[in-house]
């Protein structure tokens, strides 16, 4: 049985591990960062720098199958103006000098993204993922349907970086924006739930 906590308590560096397991052969995280193993550094590192604003700024459902950490959501919530939020990797990667290449790939890619984010008021989901021996089980659709449950009337605004996760988005009712395609073999579908 799927159990979702909204803001749980959690270990940080283990949560940010699963994100990392779950992205490395993410094709937009390849092109951002080649380097497999400084790819997962660069992963872990923006995952921690957003999990460091859960409660205040950015907010997290955590699915658990079994009792085992199965999958995470991680959002950003309704903003008052029609500013989008600044980009994690900015925020995240800013000083540390090796990653200085990847975080311009990064910037580059989240500006082209940030372009399509609506005007009005919205949930922006910068990240969601599954365990990936753990895929297979509807881990994916029960966080979705937990935050769109949550979300209420509230648009929902994000990123399918791969065919299957456009898919996936597009059965809870997510409409494809735009098609990104700024860094050598990525294609981000830009993507928008409205109630």
């Amino acid at each position: 049985m799927i159990t979702i906590h909204t803001n749980p308590t959690i270990n940080r560096p283990q949560l940010a591990r699963l994100f990392a397991d779950g992205f490395i052969d993410d094709p937009v995280w390849t092109a951002i960062m080649p380097t497999r193993r400084l790819r997962r550094h660069l992963i872990q590192a923006e995952i921690n720098a957003g999990l460091r604003h859960v409660g205040t700024g950015r907010a997290l459902d955590v699915a658990y199958l079994d009792d085992r950490v199965a999958g995470a959501l991680l959002l950003t919530p309704p903003e008052d103006g029609a500013e989008p939020p600044p980009g994690i990797i900015e925020r995240a990667m800013a000083s540390v000098e090796q990653f200085v290449p990847a975080l311009r790939r990064g910037i580059k890619h989240q500006e082209a993204i940030d372009q399509y984010q609506p005007e009005e008021p919205h949930w922006y989901l910068t990240d969601i993922v599954v365990s990936p021996d753990m895929q297979g089980h509807g881990v994916g659709s029960a966080l979705l349907e937990h935050r769109l449950e949550l979300s209420g009337d509230d648009p929902i605004f994000l990123e399918a970086t791969t065919a299957g996760s456009a898919r996936l988005y597009q059965r809870h009712g997510f409409h494809p924006l735009a098609t990104v395609s700024v860094l050598p073999r990525t294609e981000s579908v830009v993507m928008l739930r409205k109630s």
